[in-house]
């Protein structure tokens, strides 16, 4: 279903329904010259109005569908009740046709089963009733009933299956990413491994040229052992199989961890400073997930900042005991725009794509998962041109 589809087909479908109820109300209604009748006439005419100034989204939104049906169902009952001679046997042929549609499962089906009601509804009618005006005037109804809720139901159905469609294709492709990543792993350790013998010259002297290319395999290849350990988290995550550990443990010492896991994405003209508040008691939560947030949050400083510095700050301001760690650089920053996208599944800054900067867009989506695991926020603030802060705030203490 194309966008706006929705909403032309309901508001053309409504127009015969309202026109057709109008015309119903003044040839049937004791008094068509009354208050009633022409109450009746203007809210059908304004409610078309009011939809077809609807914003689009507002058509997709669940509760749209129902709260319409009730809409049109008190004001075709109103309708009737202004006219006078509408008997039960009307509204058991309507809300049959209104039952038949959410049930059918195609149009023409649905079309056909109006049609046969309508001839049904007549053929009950006395002679000289069957085909007045006022009678003639209630097929449409059928058809307008039949057509509208039919297409909300199917509609709906076809939502519902996209959306399963949609979760297959994810859980294939996390499955996919996964079994990948795992299987990448193994050789990429045995790659790091030799080129550390080769370096600390287990194999011989080597010389400087050697031991340039062994610091340029050595360096690529731990580049893509990162981020075949990211592929591996995001997929855990988007399976839901990433327990947690609650334990207890010092910052301090987890700032230790971290910084020796950044260590290869320092470069010389970037200063890496940690601080730390004094009297902070210890933690209890899952200690390598709140690492894994502060490693990816560093390296992703690290790699955005040409010079200047990359600070992580914790603070214990004591409030309703919430930890915070800030992780303030220096580097390109990110337009307002785009503060919002960049905790996305592989969504990268625009910067990042025109300077060709490695990564796929991993980071901070874990980071945002890993954040909600421990019932945490994160806020960032950012200038472009002058650098990012990027505040975590977890509890001190997760229930386990």
């Amino acid at each position: 279903m194309l966008a706006g589809d929705k909403r032309r087909i309901i508001v053309v479908l409504r127009w015969v329904m309202a026109i057709a109820l109008s015309y119903l109300v003044l040839f049937s209604a004791r008094d068509p010259a009354g208050w009633r009748s022409g109450l009746c006439i203007a809210l059908l005419l304004a409610s078309n109005l009011v939809l077809m100034r609807l914003p689009e989204a507002t058509f997709h939104h669940p509760a749209f569908d129902p709260v319409l049906v009730a809409a049109d169902t008190a004001l075709i009952t109103a309708a009737l009740w202004i006219c006078g001679n509408a008997g039960p046997d009307f509204f058991f042929v309507f809300f049959f046709v209104v039952f038949r549609a959410a049930l059918g499962g195609r149009l023409e089906l649905t079309a056909l089963g109006a049609a046969l009601a309508a001839a049904a509804y007549l053929s009950v009618l006395p002679a000289g009733v069957a085909w007045t005006s006022a009678a003639l005037l209630r097929v449409p109804f059928f058809f307008v009933t039949a057509l509208s809720y039919g297409y909300l139901a199917s509609g709906a159905r076809e939502a519902e299956s996209r959306a399963r469609a949609a979760e297959e294709v994810v859980a294939l492709k996390t499955a996919f990413l996964g079994t990948v990543s795992h299987e990448m792993r193994s050789p990429l350790s045995v790659i790091l491994g030799y080129t550390d013998m080769f370096r600390d010259g287990v194999f011989g002297t080597i010389t400087p040229a050697h031991e340039d290319a062994i610091r340029q395999i050595h360096a690529h290849a731990f580049e893509l052992l990162a981020l075949v350990d990211r592929t591996l988290n995001a997929s855990r995550l988007e399976s839901g199989a990433m327990p947690v550990h609650v334990e207890e443990f010092h910052i301090g010492k987890l700032l230790d961890e971290v910084r020796l896991a950044v260590a290869p994405y320092q470069k010389t003209p970037v200063r890496l400073l940690f601080a730390t508040d004094q009297g902070i008691p210890p933690l209890v939560t899952d200690r390598l997930k709140l690492k894994e947030i502060l490693v990816n949050l560093v390296t992703n400083a690290l790699k955005y900042t040409a010079e200047g510095a990359v600070v992580v700050d914790v603070r214990w301001p004591t409030r309703d005991g919430i930890v915070e760690v800030a992780v303030e650089d220096t580097g390109m920053g990110i337009p307002p725009e785009h503060r919002t996208e960049i905790f996305g599944l592989y969504a990268r800054g625009p910067e990042a794509e025109a300077r060709g900067l490695p990564g796929v867009g991993l980071g901070l989506y874990i980071v945002r998962r890993l954040i909600d695991v421990l019932h945490g926020e994160i806020e960032v603030e950012s200038e472009p041109g002058k650098g990012s802060t990027f505040a975590v705030r977890i509890p001190r203490c997760l229930a386990a």
